[in-house]
């Protein structure tokens, strides 16, 4: 269990409830870290306006001050007053573990989730105190992202005075400050986040690389900005003749997705069942033909096949198939063979749910030769599709595997004696087949890819290899 030792930091606070309206399609909210005594009423303020009622899942990106890496929380849970948090990590995303006490900043976020947070909602704690592998962070993030998440982060802005070993005129730490909005607001990874008087630099980064990855219109919303003062007579700004020992900026920050990301994860996920369950109606003889016909019947304003938010960027595509659990088809293509394609991301998925039905004769069990009145059930949960998005593939020299593989992000490519077979990053995931032990990894890889290629005297470290990252839907 994690345990607050150090609550000076939040005692006696007590949030208020204001009128204000709630604003909705909310995934990501910047909160300052600084004591409530400070900050409370930013953090007052900016909580008001979200509505945690749909939460299930809060991944909190906490600067951190006591240890200069990046790492997630140790403990199974944390408990405030009658409510209890089980923390969780996010799959594939592989930091160190740490015991955190008297670690404020995350401390600051306690006091929230007690007084707003449904009970039971879990919480992946992860601590930033460096940019190394801010990457991997940030992919792992977008995977996590579902429709009941919100990225809860906390930086304080500015800092300035004896306290922090700097003197800055007030046109100084404006300048700063807006500088630092800017880089946000323009998800600009490089101007000024460098500054080295932002508390919680890396974690602005990773908000940056998140909505970038997330690639949907998004606006940002300033809630509440206030600031810190402390005087002391031994320190006089020279340009101003102002006296502090230390100034701090607290700024409280929203944003707000223009397409409910909510809304946009389910409907590109229910767009397999809908095309499938047109499939009879349409009467399409290829994938070709019926992403043609589709255009002709259900398309958005601009002609696209919705969704299609994704705009012009490309990602190779898998499409699989689940009936009653079992696998009953998966086809797709790889990024490299889609990038001249002249598909959007949705026309690429009709492509591929069409060719997963109907051209997957691997599997016998499939929706190809079911009856009209049987397709009218593809909206239960005896079917199920899922879409993969994948990166780039690049080479690894089999000696590189074990130290470029990331367990849960990546897909392997496996080209041997002029065969070729993929497995998804879920496919090793969901067999357990986990790098940690090398050996066993290798005999059951191999075993399942000379399997899937229908080939004898197959090893693994004796192919060519390729990576690709990728995420699932």
């Amino acid at each position: 269990m994690y345990t607050i030792t150090h609550n000076e930091w939040f005692n006696n606070y007590e949030f208020i409830r204001m009128n204000v309206n709630k604003l909705h399609n909310i995934n990501i909210v910047l909160l300052p870290h600084a004591g409530y005594k400070y900050s409370g009423k930013c953090i007052n303020e900016t909580c008001e306006t979200l509505d945690f009622i749909n939460i299930k899942k809060i991944i909190i990106l906490s600067t951190s001050h006591k240890n200069n890496d990046n790492y997630y929380i140790n403990g199974d849970y944390v408990k405030l007053g009658n409510k209890l948090f089980p923390f969780a990590h996010i799959h594939g995303l592989n930091l160190h573990r740490h015991n955190v006490d008297n670690e404020h900043s995350f401390d600051m976020m306690m006091p929230i989730l007690e007084h707003y947070v449904n009970d039971k909602t879990t919480i992946i704690p992860i601590m930033i105190g460096n940019g190394h592998k801010l990457d991997d962070i940030i992919n792992g993030v977008l995977r996590e992202i579902k429709c009941d998440t919100l990225i809860m982060c906390n930086s304080d802005f500015v800092h300035a005075g004896k306290n922090y070993g700097n003197t800055m005129t007030d046109n100084d730490i404006n300048t700063e400050n807006n500088l630092a909005i800017k880089s946000l607001q323009d998800i600009n990874y490089d101007i000024r986040l460098d500054n080295t008087t932002i508390c919680g630099k890396y974690v602005l980064k990773c908000i940056i690389g998140i909505i970038r990855g997330l690639n949907l219109h998004t606006k940002m919303i300033i809630i509440n900005k206030s600031s810190s003062l402390d005087h002391d007579s031994d320190i006089v700004d020279k340009y101003t003749e102002k006296q502090y020992m230390s100034y701090v900026t607290y700024y409280g920050i929203i944003w707000q997705f223009k397409y409910n990301l909510y809304m946009y994860i389910k409907s590109i996920s229910l767009l397999p069942k809908i095309c499938a369950y047109l499939i009879p109606y349409i009467k399409p003889i290829s994938s070709e033909d019926f992403v043609n016909k589709l255009k002709n019947k259900f398309v958005d304003k601009n002609g696209n096949i919705y969704p299609n938010r994704y705009g012009s960027k490309k990602y190779g595509i898998f499409v699989t198939m689940n009936i009653n659990n079992e696998i009953a088809g998966c086809i797709g293509a790889f990024y490299n063979d889609v990038i001249n394609m002249q598909y959007t991301i949705s026309e690429l998925i009709a492509y591929y749910t069409f060719a997963a039905i109907m051209n997957d004769y691997r599997f016998t069990h499939t929706l190809r030769d079911m009856t009209s009145k049987e397709y009218e059930t593809i909206f239960t949960d005896k079917f199920k599709f899922k879409i993969t998005f994948l990166g780039e593939t690049y080479k690894v020299a089999p000696e590189d595997f074990f130290k470029k593989y990331e367990y849960g992000r990546h897909g392997i490519v496996t080209t041997y004696n002029g065969n070729k077979a993929t497995f998804l990053p879920s496919v090793m995931v969901e067999n357990g087949w986990d790098p940690g032990n090398k050996l066993k990894f290798i005999r059951d890889i191999s075993i399942a890819f000379a399997n899937k290629m229908g080939i004898n005297n197959y090893i693994f470290l004796e192919s060519d290899i390729e990576l690709y990252c990728g995420i699932e839907i």
